[in-house]
């Protein structure tokens, strides 16, 4: 091999390796505006969610509407205080879940 067709071959490596760093570059710049872009409109979108909800609440206000956002009128009154299968009639021999 003469010491031109190194010299070739070196020069053609170091400009791919050259090449390969840029677009290595410009890719992770590119990831990170695209991070940048997304934390961007999940915030705007975020903030129109929250400005709508305020929209509707102030308009339900306006109106004489009662509005609430959780319901008490789904919740039960537990009368028995004891934590006991048998108070509450579950059989001790079978699993069950219970939310009280």
């Amino acid at each position: 091999m003469r010491s031109t067709d190194r010299d070739y071959y070196m020069s053609t490596l170091s400009v791919l390796q050259e090449q390969r760093r840029m677009i290595q570059s410009i890719s992770d710049n590119m990831c990170m505006r695209l991070e940048e872009m997304e934390g961007m409109l999940a915030m705007q979108f975020d903030q129109k969610e929250d400005e709508e909800f305020d929209l509707m609440t102030e308009d339900a206000w306006q109106s004489g509407y009662d509005y609430r956002m959780w319901s008490d009128d789904n919740v039960i009154p537990r009368e028995k205080e004891c934590m006991c299968d048998s108070c509450w009639d579950v059989p001790s021999d079978k699993y069950e879940h219970r939310m009280d």
